[in-house]
């Protein structure tokens, strides 16, 4: 119960008056503290002024020890010599009147500063400690401030009281000790108030309850029924106050409990009440004992309730934390499942309609939080769950799933199309950016959505894969941002499945090989390098196109063992063909993903590939992709700069399709620039692809790299290529991807396209193009263009 200093609180708030502050305080006038506390114990004191002996006397001065002990305790110990001139007060009072002899007054008045000077100082000493529990501290605070500051105070002030009226020792300071006691318990709300707990919830009627309480409780102090209802009375009293400690706490029953003792003691003072002699009560220990009981009990009580709510209150909290995300506040992917469980049980209960899940995925969120750090990222997805939440239907519940990822139960849907509805609603409200600390990011997001109806047998756990599988859909289809499952959906999944469990075992089967496509310097015709390219032939399926099963091992993480296998074959075939004189300049280019890219070991891999092959590092080209380095832009960056050390040339593939193409070319130790096929495709024939032709082209070459054009097809493509200054080419042009024998005799014939070749092809004269056609006669296109 002890309250902590008042220099850990900004603000001490009294039961009456504003707020003081310490520093309020600190520069209060003395002369006003004097009269506060003074005025505050002369009234206590004079209310409980007794008509008998000296000792009932000087126990009417108790109610000053609760209100010394207060002043103590708020003001700094420099400013107590103030305070202490304030409890001299009723002893000043006492003399003028002629209320007692001096001598016992002045040990009254040492009395009374010196029991509440003692508490104040343990308290204020022990008011750093950390104590367990409310219990603990509620001990403490009996321990000095009700007992053993009393027991000080009483010696002292029995000593006059003894000295002067020739009392028994042991009977005045028993007195004593027991008034200045009840002095500080019930002033005790004033101590209350400078510690900060939590209040109990009250309503109106609760409110009224302990009005009534109180008013009845100090009405019966007045009432005179005769010796047997004196004896029913004060358990009323008890009752009452133990009520309103377990349900109001300690501050509201220690303000009851000071307005009944006031009233208690002045309806005894009058000759009263079940506690004054009228009533047969033998002396003015009675009530004093009676009311320290009920004091006890019911602060007792308020602890016990106090504690058991806080307890409730932590068992509330876990279970709440365990079923809803700590950041955002949303129901988790847990509590998500259980209301879905619920809704597909009630679906099936009736014939209601159907149900469905949307996953909302939250694009870039990983390089969101990399440039503008994971505060900023946290504060996004807090704005992203509060969209989602101002945007959905009544009844429709969202919960985060875990990461980026959001799940909404939509319940009511009439049909597939309202599902989409809803998503488009959901994806349109992130269309316009969030604002988080007062700046606007764009994020966007793709949705997988999955329904069923109540005649399907389904799990959460399947409904949510079904809507997992549209939203891995969504994600690998360019333009898409929602997709909702469906027999189509679900065989594609199949497939997928199917395929990665052939991927696992296509190397050891020989199902994999190494197809190569020329890279041409348009300035002299020269073949100067190869793309290795991987393509597959399985056994069940037959040719599998890149664009299908690189994803699928992407995802399983067969990419990282495919890729070095890629990369080991092609600096084998490199080295067998520099063994001859011809061309023994010639490089070999290797695509690598993001996930080799995000690897840190991939550096080290490469470098045993090159020692194990004994191919130069110079010889080999690493490609990459804008979009594979921002994957991890942390890690890429220093993957990049490990190859780099290695003396592996590094090409930036398909530029100026992914984020940020100006800053990363800035950045990235680059030696080559590849300019993506669908701007080559428009060369001489819309305006705006040559503008950006040749833009990136100057870029490229104003930074000192090798730029090639990728899908040349044409003569009239190469021509304009070679006009604005593009180093080297590669395309349908010269030839497709071709197996290593092949692409061993094009490196053996090393034929070369003159710059005059070029201007007469423009002419309608392609002998170049004739050539080469024979050189890679019988190679058919392949069915897709996506690299490995």
């Amino acid at each position: 119960m002890s309250p902590s200093s008042t220099s850990e609180y900004q603000t001490v708030r009294p039961i009456f008056g504003r707020s003081l502050t310490p520093k309020r305080i600190a520069a209060a006038p003395g002369w006003k503290i004097t009269l506060v506390v003074g005025f505050t114990c002369v009234a206590l004191g004079l209310s409980v002024f007794w008509k008998g002996d000296a000792s009932e006397t000087a126990a009417g001065f108790w109610p000053p020890a609760g209100a010394a002990l207060v002043a103590l305790r708020v003001l700094p110990m420099r400013r107590w010599g103030w305070a202490f001139a304030g409890i001299l007060f009723p002893s000043a009072i006492a003399l003028a009147f002629a209320m007692a002899q001096p001598a016992p007054v002045a040990w009254w008045a040492v009395g009374n500063c010196a029991g509440p000077a003692v508490a104040a100082t343990l308290l204020t000493k022990l008011s750093g400690v950390r104590r367990r529990s409310p219990n603990h501290a509620l001990l403490a605070f009996f321990g000095i401030a009700v007992v053993l500051g009393p027991m000080v105070g009483g010696a002292i002030g029995s000593i006059g009281t003894v000295v002067g009226y020739d009392q028994a020792w042991l009977d005045v300071w028993r007195e004593w000790a027991l008034g200045d006691a009840l002095g500080v318990l019930v002033v005790a709300p004033l101590l209350m108030q400078l510690r900060r707990s939590k209040s109990m919830h009250r309503s109106r009627y609760e409110i009224a309850a302990l009005i009534s309480v109180v008013l009845v409780s100090t009405g019966l102090t007045f009432a005179n029924i005769g010796r047997n209802g004196a004896a029913l009375l004060p358990y009323l009293i008890l009752v009452g106050m133990i009520w309103a400690g377990m349900r109001f706490g300690a501050r509201a029953v220690s303000a009851a409990g000071f307005a009944v003792a006031l009233g208690a003691n002045i309806a005894t003072s009058l000759g009263y009440g079940p506690f004054s002699a009228a009533q047969g009560s033998p002396s003015v220990v009675t009530i004093q004992i009676f009311l320290l009981i009920a004091l006890v009990t019911s602060l007792f009580a308020a602890s016990m309730a106090n504690e058991l709510a806080d307890r409730h209150e932590v068992a509330r909290l876990l279970e709440h934390q365990a079923s809803h995300d700590t950041l955002t506040g949303l129901p988790n992917r847990i509590q998500f499942i259980e209301k879905l469980n619920s809704a597909l049980a009630g679906e099936r209960d009736g014939p209601h309609a159907g149900v469905g899940v949307l996953i909302v995925d939250i694009h870039d969120l990983k390089r969101f939080n990399d440039r503008h750090g994971h505060p900023i990222g946290d504060s996004a997805l807090c704005s992203v769950a509060d969209v989602l939440s101002r945007n959905l239907r009544n009844g429709d519940i969202v919960a985060r799933l875990g990461g980026d990822t959001f799940g909404v139960l939509c319940g009511g849907l009439a049909n597939a199309e309202t599902i989409k509805g809803i998503a488009s609603k959901l994806t349109k409200s992130l269309t316009p950016g969030l604002k988080v600390d007062g700046s606007k990011f764009a994020l966007s997001a793709c949705v997988g959505a999955a329904v069923v109806d109540g005649d399907d047998p389904i799990t959460a756990e399947d409904l949510l894969h079904r809507a997992d599988v549209a939203l891995h859909h969504t994600s690998n289809a360019p333009g898409r941002t929602i997709s909702l499952f469906d027999d189509a959906l679900e065989a594609h999944t199949r497939r997928r499945v199917e395929i990665a469990e052939e991927l696992r075992h296509s190397l050891n089967r020989g199902e994999m090989s190494v197809l190569y496509q020329p890279m041409i310097s348009i300035e002299t015709g020269q073949l100067s390098e190869f793309e290795a390219l991987v393509r597959w032939n399985n056994r069940r399926f037959g040719p599998v196109g890149p664009d299908e099963f690189i994803p699928v091992a992407e995802d399983n993480g067969f990419i990282e063992v495919l890729g070095d296998w890629v990369m080991t074959a092609a600096c084998h075939q490199l080295v067998e063909w520099r063994k001859s004189a011809i061309n023994n300049g010639l490089r070999v280019a290797v695509n690598v993903s993001a996930r080799q890219l995000s690897d840190v070991r991939f550096p080290g891999r490469v470098r045993a590939i090159l020692a194990e092959t004994h191919c130069p590092a110079s010889a080999l080209t690493i490609e990459i992709t804008e979009t594979a380095v921002m994957y991890d832009l942390a890690i890429s960056g220093l993957v990049l700069d490990d190859i780099r050390d290695l003396g592996v040339r590094l090409s930036m593939d398909d530029f100026g399709t992914g984020y940020s193409s100006m800053s990363n070319l800035r950045r990235s130790p680059l030696d080559v620039l590849k300019i993506d096929r669908s701007f080559v495709a428009g060369v001489g024939r819309i305006d705006k692809d040559t503008a950006i032709v040749a833009s990136i082209i100057d870029l490229g070459q104003s930074f000192g790299l090798e730029v090639v054009a990728e899908g040349v097809e044409t003569l009239d493509q190469l021509e304009h290529l070679a006009r604005l200054g593009c180093n080297y080419g590669q395309g349908f042009f010269w030839s497709h991807a071709v197996d290593a024998a092949t692409a061993g005799v094009m490196r053996r014939k090393n034929l070369r396209i003159p710059r005059a070749t070029l201007t007469d092809a423009t002419n309608g004269r392609s002998g170049s193009k004739t050539n080469w056609k024979v050189a890679t006669a019988g190679i058919e296109p392949q069915a897709s263009t996506l690299r490995m």
